[in-house]
């Protein structure tokens, strides 16, 4: 991952997120996700509806596409449509967050540039929070300088991005 353009102002320096969990899997890693943002000058997540929904109402990617989108079931069948290659070859980086290898064996034979596969959880046995075990991932991949801590500016960001704009109004988010 090193070898990356890492110039946010690259027109080669996309990032697409595919992220197929559910609703508090992903939304566990969005302060992750607006720290890879800040590296990248256009980040893409394909994830469930809902997901996709929420990441452009708090800004956390550039755009978001819906992995129930028709043309989207043509990856996991192996024979991925023109729409979904244009969209994985237009992205320099990848990240997949999945627990199997067959994904990414799909993905990997239609780009130039490995993706970078992230298992969306930590073992059974490790005793230690999704988002930490996702950061020290990215860590280790080149992906991130440092594991992002409580007091970081993506997780004020996300917070301040949840505040109602008025004191009379709340946000209620059933899961």
């Amino acid at each position: 991952m090193d070898s990356k353009d890492t110039n946010t102002l690259s027109p080669t320096n996309k990032l697409l997120i595919i992220h197929p969990g559910a609703l508090g899997d992903v939304v566990t890693l969005f302060g992750l996700i607006a720290e890879l943002k800040k590296r990248f000058r256009q980040t893409t997540m394909v994830c469930a509806p809902t997901v996709s929904k929420l990441a452009q109402a708090f800004s956390i990617v550039d755009r978001a596409i819906s992995q129930e989108a028709g043309y989207w079931a043509s990856l996991y069948g192996g024979q991925p449509s023109e729409r979904v290659l244009q969209l994985l070859c237009e992205h320099r980086t990848i990240i997949l967050f999945t627990v199997g290898k067959e994904l990414e064996i799909i993905i990997n034979a239609q780009v130039s540039e490995p993706c970078l596969r992230v298992p969306p959880r930590p073992p059974a046995n490790e005793r230690i929070h999704v988002a930490r075990f996702v950061a020290e991932v990215l860590v280790a991949n080149g992906m991130l300088d440092q594991v992002p801590t409580p007091q970081s500016a993506a997780c004020k960001q996300i917070a301040r991005a949840g505040m109602p704009a008025k004191k009379n109004r709340s946000i209620i988010l059933l899961h």
